[in-house]
């Protein structure tokens, strides 16, 4: 029989009321852990890797090593290794070789092992050819973070929702990879997710429910999640245009019609894309003469491979980033161009533009915590229509009002922005844009992190807007709407 590597005895987690979290985990097994935002899975992986210290009435036992003791934790991180929700937390260097030797440097690996395991987890990781680490994707981020972990060969993985922005068919390959790496060489695996692909490939799948943790049993074991915006109804596709790598689909809510014309030349408010381009310094373009409409009272779905540049997109349709050339309009604003942007007379006069396109354009972005800053997550809500000149009493008495309307249960508020969970700060994210009531939406994959009650909710707010004729982009691999349009 393997032995045990890790035991957790009557652990009690900070927040998550009347926790007690008992765990044995064996040598070479493969779990997984599912459970609802703020129900303690990240809080627990961050005890098992020696970040948080038990207390004395709760013990954490890795490798017979007893993680209260501080002259244990030295040793623990040479076994003991996590990647994190979000990859940008971990990543260190700018240039791909030199972030991936970063660790096995430290553990004393001879040179040209390390050369050896880098070339082996590069090629794992699907990242042949990119060398700038500052200008990978989201997804290529997190591929870069967990080879961090892989080239390092830790007896202990602890993967937190590591592959949440992969295309379903990268995110196959890449647990498929990590189980046969873990099987091939004994060690132990441990998932936390909101995903089926981890569940399937587990020995054991346990629920962290209540503050506790509960093996799912046979007759439960197949645990499914729908996809998000999969159950909605009255979602009709009506249009879909690839632009590169990026697809662009368009639905109506309640309204089965298209006419191209209409579509094309509507006189309308709209976020209007002229011939746009955009490229990274002098490099080939990444977007390159896109000309597209987005309306009001329509739900666009952005999909598209790791890389290709669905965020940038974004970025660009936010006015977080100018255009190379062409031109963006937003209803009757032009968005500034490298050009424009550097101008003298427009820094001049942009803090009312700027303040006019953030109350008409709403954008999550991909790293909720890049949102945060408050002393907490109603703090944090509030922030917004503070910095609109209202004052502190009514924006939090109306950030109180948002998250009521919009059914988040997520939120215990007075935490601070570093101690909710990834699935709460990205709610507390959405909720401080939301509080805006903005006329289009951006939402860059949303669903990462969130439980099944945050993506329900989040698709109710999704399609309250769309009965108030506002607009939402949604940037997702996993988004699937009810379409009803056979010819879609």
């Amino acid at each position: 029989m393997s032995e045990t590597i890790i035991s957790v005895k009557n652990l009690r987690l900070p927040f998550v009321y009347d926790s007690c979290v008992n765990l044995e985990v064996k040598r070479g097994e493969i779990i997984s852990i599912y459970g609802d935002n703020g129900s303690g899975k990240t809080t627990l992986a961050r005890y098992l890797t020696g970040l948080e210290r038990p207390e004395k009435m709760g013990q954490v036992m890795v490798a017979g090593m007893d993680l209260y003791k501080k002259e244990n934790l030295c040793k623990l991180r040479r076994i003991c290794s996590m990647v994190f929700q979000s990859p940008e937390e971990q990543l260190i260097y700018r240039q791909m070789k030199a972030e991936l030797a970063f660790g096995p440097e430290n553990l004393g690996v001879p040179s040209h092992e390390i050369a050896d395991r880098i070339q082996k987890v590069i090629s794992l990781m699907r990242l042949e050819k990119k060398e700038d680490i500052g200008q990978l994707s989201g997804g290529e981020k997190q591929r870069v973070a967990l080879a961090d972990i892989l080239v390092m060969e830790p007896e202990i993985l602890i993967l937190d929702e590591a592959a949440s922005m992969q295309e379903p068919g990268m995110r196959k390959i890449i647990y498929d990879a990590v189980c046969r790496w873990a099987k091939s060489k004994n060690r132990t695996v441990i998932f936390i997710t909101h995903f089926e692909e981890e569940l399937a490939l587990s020995d054991r799948i346990l629920e962290m429910k209540d503050g506790q943790l509960r093996e799912v049993g046979p007759q439960e074991e197949r645990v499914t999640f729908l996809p998000f915006l999969a159950g909605t109804e009255k979602l009709n596709g009506i249009r879909k245009d690839t632009f590169g790598g990026i697809v662009i689909s368009e639905y109506t809510y309640g309204i089965d019609v298209y006419d191209e014309k209409e579509v094309i030349d509507y006189p309308g408010p709209k976020i209007r894309c002229e011939n746009i381009s955009f490229s990274y310094r002098d490099d080939e373009p990444l977007i390159e003469n896109l000309t597209y409409s987005f309306r009001k009272g329509r739900l666009y779905v952005i999909k598209g491979e790791t890389g290709v540049g669905k965020t940038t997109l974004a970025e660009l349709l936010a006015g977080l980033r100018p255009v190379t050339s062409g031109q963006i309009r937003v209803d009757d604003m032009i968005l500034p161009d490298k050009k424009k942007s550097r101008s003298r007379k427009f820094r001049k006069e942009r803090r009312e533009f700027w303040k006019e396109i953030r109350r008409t354009v709403g954008y999550v972005v991909q790293y909720p915590e890049r949102q945060l800053f408050g002393e907490n997550g109603l703090d944090d809500i509030a922030y917004a229509q503070i910095n609109m000149g209202l004052s502190y009493e009514r924006a939090i008495g109306l950030a109180r009002k948002t998250l009521e309307e919009i059914n988040f249960e997520i939120l215990n508020t007075i935490k601070r922005p570093g101690d909710l969970s990834g699935g709460e700060r990205r709610s507390v994210a959405i909720a401080g844009i939301l509080i805006l009531k903005p006329d289009y939406l951006i939402l860059d994959e949303p669903e990462a992190g969130l439980d099944e009650k945050g993506r329900r909710a989040l698709e109710q707010v999704i399609l309250h807007m769309l009965k108030q004729g506002r607009g939402v982009i949604v940037i997702s691999h996993y988004c699937e709407p009810d379409s009803r349009r056979d010819s879609f």
